[in-house]
């Protein structure tokens, strides 16, 4: 639409008292676009004294239905920054939006740029925000450093008052704002600093004192060379091991790791370390830190973390860092779950053990390929057999896992664990997954060294005279079960499966989808009504199937497999004083 017909619309929407209405009716991509005529004619209609747009949005209301509130604030906070009209005016219409629990999501950026148009509107903004209610306090940083490009004093000044202001909320703005305004000339970095410093050491409120610690980042960001002086406060500010403050420590290392020296990492691990698994929001971002820290090959750093957090912490799991597990079990991150797995299994703690395990356990039902870490090599014997142990105690339920693992192991031992770890892939491995196993060792065997071939060639030689034997000795008459039997227990089988299916229907959402019983046919039909047409439409039924293996072994020797299992799980080395 041209300009001349948007005025004229809203024109005509000012007068016939359906403003609101009008906007609705311009479409989404006319609203959001860059240079939009339709906030540019509103922008000319204010300051034209034709339209109040401050007194329209006063009558904004969350009630009104088929309303596009964020269309409309964004229109609003667009048009703000060119709009001739007083301070006071904007901070009543941001007062009506609270009220009303309308979003307001760019109000504080579009406030910031209408402070900047004029020093005036900062003076005047400034105190009327500090008369009012708690709700106008987020203002109070963007008003301050609106002005610093006018009047750099008149900003320190306002910055070194609100820092012993009564309210919490106005100290966390004035600090919030000493760390990000934009005056860097001169010593007034350092002036910034230190007027942090006498703040954190009068200050007693933790949620202020979180300000300080967030000021201190950007300030150091804008200044790297404040960052020796920055640490010996943020050291401070960590001390105390308050929450607030080491959620801010991960909030720096997660969102602004790029900027933040390594000497100052360390400074926040070693704080962070001390994190306790109820602190759900310092773990989330710690898993962000962690997940950077491998895509950029620290990982040091990364398994230092996760293995103090989760050693102090009995209650803590691997799955408690949001989406971690899913990031370990990656390609890419393949080389750092082979170090993890290599390392603490050697460290044999079970906290590590069994966070391996619910790694692994994130990769589905087949597991993941993994491979010792090489970079722990050469072991000895008693350390590469406890290595296969571990891995067949924790990761028996992922076949594709324990056997990869297994078969990279070998090359690095002697005959005698090379045969040792051989029987161990073959039982119980093997034995119990003759599927997924036999089908991952056809699958890979060209793709090993020759010793390793050697081994397979040997596994699936036995497996082969295993079911060979197995099949012999099915055909044995005396040991067959009567059919009666067979047939008995497979209806009383099938019929607790149906019960289990309709038992679990109740309560889910299973009791809203409808089921059709197929007397015939393998097609479906279904009228399709469109308008006041009907149309038939039908669709062939095809048949899809899923199965899953069952490992043999906890059927054949549920007992002696468990125990098998649980002792793997506990070997340690022989060296050890607690072992």
């Amino acid at each position: 639409m041209e300009q001349s017909e948007v005025r004229s619309a809203l024109i005509d929407g000012i007068e016939k008292d359906c403003f609101f209405k009008t906007l609705d009716e311009f479409e989404f991509k006319a609203i959001h676009v860059a240079e939009s005529v339709i906030i540019e004619a509103l922008v000319n209609l204010h300051n034209e004294s034709i339209l109040d747009l401050n007194a329209q949005f006063l009558e904004l209301k969350r009630s009104e239905d088929r309303q596009d509130f964020y269309s409309l604030i964004f229109i609003y906070c667009s048009a703000l920054p060119r709009l001739n009209c007083s301070v006071t005016d904007v901070v009543s219409v941001f007062l009506r939006l609270k009220r009303e629990n309308i979003p307001d999501a760019d109000f504080e950026q579009a406030f910031f740029l209408f402070c900047k148009q004029n020093i005036d509107r900062s003076k005047v903004a400034l105190p009327h925000l500090l008369e009012l209610s708690e709700q106008c306090h987020m203002l109070v940083s963007n008003t301050i450093m609106a002005a610093e490009e006018f009047d750099s004093t008149w900003v320190m000044d306002q910055l070194s008052v609100l820092a012993q202001h009564h309210s919490t909320d106005i100290r966390w703005q004035a600090y919030l704002a000493t760390g990000l305004v934009s005056l860097t000339d001169g010593e007034i970095p350092k002036i910034r600093l230190e007027l942090l410093e006498k703040a954190f050491t009068n200050e007693t409120e933790a949620k202020a004192k979180s300000g300080i610690f967030r000021a201190a980042g950007f300030l150091a960001k804008q200044t790297p060379s404040l960052w020796p002086h920055v640490d010996l406060l943020l050291d401070k500010c960590l001390e105390a091991l308050e929450v607030e403050l080491l959620y801010e420590a991960s909030y720096l290392l997660a969102h602004g790791r790029k900027d933040v020296p390594d000497d100052t990492v360390q400074l926040l691990l070693s704080y962070l370390k001390q994190t306790s698994p109820n602190h759900g929001g310092i773990l989330n971002n710690l898993s962000y830190f962690i997940s950077d820290a491998i895509k950029a090959n620290h990982f040091s750093m990364a398994e230092e973390l996760l293995e103090a957090l989760l050693l102090k912490n009995e209650e803590l799991r691997i799955d408690d860092f949001q989406f971690l597990t899913h990031e370990l079990v990656n390609e890419q991150s393949s080389a750092f779950l082979n170090r993890i797995t290599t390392k603490w299994f050697l460290i044999g703690e079970v906290q590590l053990c069994k966070a391996l395990h619910d790694i692994v356990l994130d990769t589905g039902l087949n597991g993941s390929e993994l491979s010792i870490d090489k970079s722990f090599i050469p072991l000895s014997d008693n350390e590469l057999m406890l290595l296969a142990q571990k891995t067949v105690g924790y990761f028996y339920l992922h076949p594709i896992s324990t056997i990869s693992y297994l078969l990279s192991i070998i090359p690095h031992g002697t005959p005698d664990i090379k045969s040792k770890i051989g029987t161990l892939i073959y039982d119980p491995i093997l034995l119990s997954y003759m599927g997924k196993g036999k089908d991952y060792l056809v699958e890979k065997l060209e793709s090993f060294d020759d010793d390793i071939q050697i081994v397979i060639n040997k596994l699936l030689s036995d497996l082969d005279g295993y079911c060979s034997d197995i099949k012999d000795a099915s055909e044995v008459k005396e040991l067959r079960a009567p059919q009666r039997e067979i047939d008995l227990y497979w209806k009383n089988f099938n019929t607790k499966m149906s019960q289990s299916i309709d038992k679990s229907k109740k309560g889910s959402i299973m009791e809203f989808i409808g089921t059709q019983t197929i007397l015939y046919g393998h097609d479906v039909m279904s009228h399709i009504h469109m308008g006041s047409e009907t149309k038939r439409s039908i669709n062939t039924m095809h048949s899809f199937s899923h199965s899953s293996e069952l490992p043999k072994l906890s059927v054949i020797d549920p007992e002696g497999l468990d125990i098998m299992l649980r002792v793997f799980r506990t070997k340690r080395l022989k060296n050890e004083t607690d072992s």
